[in-house]
């Protein structure tokens, strides 16, 4: 079964020594993989209480079930991959006050719930996310990856700004990956 799967997956990943994540998407995807990007972002600024009912319920739900696997596995990952893009080339796809009230505050919730059972939170978000650090760290993850540099992510800027406070992971322009250029590679990851 499922909870059989989950825990030979975490236990092959433990026996290798190495860090065991499960990945898992949030409200932001969920919402636009169920209502289309347009209607969830009209309704954002049309109905935010309607936003806010959706985002309760899948909060709840992504809770219960992954507590739910966990306790049936008996065994738990060492943190959660979260997938969730909330940015494009140009920034957050919605005014950071807006991304607070209506997005953030329940990835607090599911990092709150990861960090109370032992678990760190990763975050995965595509584009720029300059504007969106705040939340990011306010939500309490421990870590934000890619962190384009295509897209304009600063990562010396952000590390001068925010410190310690989280952990980057990427940061490597893929424009440079793709050109096999391999001395040029080896400056760009060094």
């Amino acid at each position: 079964g499922g909870a059989e799967t989950l825990k030979q997956q975490i236990d092959r990943v433990h026996g290798k020594g190495k860090f065991a994540v499960q990945g898992t998407i949030l409200v932001f995807e969920a919402m636009r993989a169920s209502l289309g990007d347009a209607c969830m972002l009209e309704s954002f600024l049309t109905d935010p209480e309607w936003i806010h009912d959706v985002c309760r319920v899948y909060t709840d739900f992504f809770i219960e079930h992954i507590s739910h696997a966990h306790q049936t596995a008996g065994t738990k990952p060492d943190g959660f991959f979260v997938y969730e893009d909330l940015a494009y080339t140009n920034g957050l796809y919605a005014a950071p006050d807006v991304m607070r009230d209506l997005v953030f505050r329940y990835h607090k919730e599911f990092v709150d719930y990861a960090h109370s059972e032992g678990m760190f939170a990763l975050l995965h978000t595509d584009g720029n996310v300059q504007l969106g650090m705040d939340l990011i760290i306010e939500a309490g993850y421990d870590l934000v990856q890619p962190f384009e540099v295509k897209v304009g992510n600063d990562l010396l800027e952000t590390v001068a700004r925010y410190g310690k406070s989280i952990s980057y992971m990427g940061n490597i322009n893929l424009m440079i990956l793709e050109s096999g250029d391999r001395r040029a590679i080896r400056r760009e990851i060094e």
